[in-house]
């Protein structure tokens, strides 16, 4: 029942898809067709009521509810509801077809593992086959009414050979009120699995295991394709698309009509009078059309044009596994020597039809290109970079990887890289600085020069200098070196010269981030120094030295008291 059409599209060319326009089976045409025509038919109703049987004052009501319904049209989002609905009900279509099990894997164990060719072990390795395979056949006349047309009772199981009537008779034994039993051959494969091995017709456990695995697997995708048919798409969602796509349609048969309106308002949406509404059969067409598509998939075991093709599926099942298992499972072909046995270049013909087919191999896109002689020479390269690197991941680890949580831990490393003129802010060793990494020599008194606050050392000799350090390794050579900034616990941010002039100190960072970007570039450049110290307590932000928690109370007691000022 699936309609297939790969060969039709085989290859690009003019107008190829729309070759496909003509088809009638499990075609768009075949599946509106009876819509389209009651929407016509209503539609042209409507017009001849309106053209010639209505009065004036009525026509006027009538252009009221024209106006009405098209304003309505607008505000129905059918086109994302019925595109999410379709691709819903399309994934759910296909992984249900991928959920439907195959033998030929545990086929193929069953016959490597279950050997022998006597009649006994025949007989083994072909039940097995059918216990898998009725499983199936039990699961599909449950969900499918092409397989329920085929095999409407268990008798008629029989007649086809899948069951005998022992085996019936037992399957009819087991209560069957509250659920479905169609595991039950599932469990006569198993005991009969563990006959055989205990009578040494499996002699490797390996092979008892991966039999067991595909079995698992087989069952499961049995109770998958059941719980599919019991598992519906909710209820709700149907409704609301039909709904809304009917609604929608209802709505365009007066809200697309054409009317003659003294009112301007009314009249400005029809500008001349068309007697088929060109677009709005297409707009059914498409929606409608989508609304059918998402009909046919949400169930894909009943009699549409694309559903599934089960009773094939089951009859190629039970062949294919009664020729794997049994007449397949024989002596193989005598071994002998290939035509290219002897040749280590070997040169396969082609047809003249496929001659065209025939391209060269692909040895990738620079394997032709060439280097100049003159630059093949090998020279040793310069290490500055991978000891600068060195240089670097030490100084993360004694740096970063100290400091708590804050913006600039997850960020600082990005703008360090991207901030240096001459090298970057790892270019100032804490060594040709003379500042020692212990915490003891952390300023205690940091609250109290301005620059302490951002250098988090107690050396006051040289604290000036090692700003100017910074202003001169890590801005472009062009900034104005005029601002730096200390911020707080508290989150108050002072800002002052180099020399200590033009000191001021402010609670709202907006006005600083202004006044520092009022200098153009170099003032964005500083904004971002400002950020970082924004992120957290006052630290070096060149070294990274982390401040002890006595230090910040302090600071942050100095900030509450206008000790600066």
């Amino acid at each position: 029942m699936t309609v297939s059409y790969q060969y039709d599209v085989a290859s690009s060319t003019s107008g190829g898809l729309v070759k496909l326009l003509l088809r009638w089976r499990g075609s768009v045409w075949k599946m509106i067709y009876r819509e389209l025509i009651v929407f016509s038919a209503s539609y042209l109703i409507l017009t001849v009521l309106y053209r010639f049987v209505l009065d004036e004052p009525n026509k006027r009501i009538f252009e009221k509810i024209v106006h009405f319904f098209s304003t309505f049209v607008e505000l129905i989002p059918l086109s994302f509801i019925l595109g999410f609905y379709v691709s819903f009900t399309g994934t759910r279509w296909w992984s249900q077809y991928r959920a439907i099990p195959w033998p030929d894997k545990i086929m193929n164990i069953i016959a490597l593992y279950v050997s022998g060719a006597d009649e006994s072990s025949r007989m083994l390795r072909r039940t097995l086959m059918r216990y898998l395979n009725l499983s199936l056949v039990l699961v599909l006349r449950s969900i499918s009414m092409a397989v329920k047309r085929r095999f409407p009772t268990k008798d008629h199981l029989i007649e086809a050979g899948f069951l005998t009537k022992a085996e019936l008779e037992m399957f009819l034994s087991v209560p069957s009120v509250e659920f479905n039993t169609f595991w039950i051959p599932c469990t006569w494969f198993i005991n009969l699995l563990r006959e055989a091995r205990q009578e040494c017709r499996i002699t490797d456990s390996n092979g008892l295991k991966l039999i067991m695995e595909e079995f698992n697997e087989f069952r499961s995708k049995c109770g998958l394709l059941w719980s599919y048919d019991w598992i519906s798409i909710p209820l709700v969602y149907t409704q609301v698309v039909t709904l809304a796509t009917y609604t929608f349609f209802v709505a365009c048969v007066f809200g697309r009509q054409y009317v003659n309106s003294p009112d301007p308002i009314i009249q400005g949406k029809r500008p001349f009078d068309y007697y088929v509404p060109v677009f709005t059969v297409f707009e059914f067409l498409l929606y409608m059309g989508l609304l059918k598509v998402a009909e046919q998939l949400i169930n894909p075991f009943g009699d549409d044009d694309e559903d599934f093709e089960l009773n094939w599926i089951i009859d190629r099942h039970i062949k294919v596994s009664y020729l794997g298992v049994d007449t397949l499972s024989c002596d193989p072909p005598p071994l002998v020597r290939d035509c290219y046995f002897d040749e280590t270049d070997m040169k396969l013909p082609y047809t003249e039809a496929s001659v065209a087919y025939k391209k060269k191999t692909y040895r990738g896109s620079v394997a032709y290109m060439l280097v100049p002689s003159e630059q093949q020479g090998l020279v040793m390269p310069d290490i500055t970079e991978e000891q600068h690197e060195e240089d670097y991941n030490t100084w993360q680890k004694q740096g970063i990887s100290q400091r708590r949580a804050s913006i600039w831990t997850i960020y600082g490393g990005k703008i360090s890289k991207s901030v240096s003129s001459s090298g970057s802010l790892e270019n100032i060793e804490r060594e040709s600085l003379g500042i020692s990494s212990n915490t003891d020599e952390i300023a205690q008194d940091s609250g109290h020069d301005i620059s302490s606050g951002i250098w988090g050392c107690s050396h006051p000799s040289r604290k000036h200098h090692l700003l100017e350090h910074f202003l001169d390794h890590c801005l472009p050579v062009d900034c104005d070196k005029t601002f730096y900034a200390d911020i707080s616990i508290c989150g108050a941010l002072k800002v002052a010269d180099i020399q200590g002039r033009q000191k001021y100190q402010t609670n709202d960072l907006h006005s600083v981030f202004t006044a520092v970007d009022d200098h153009g570039e170099a003032g964005v450049r500083r904004l971002i120094y400002i950020r970082r110290f924004a992120s957290g307590a006052p630290i070096s932000f060149s070294f990274h030295e982390d401040v002890d928690s006595k230090m910040l109370l302090e600071d942050k007691n100095d900030w509450s008291s206008g000790a600066r000022t």
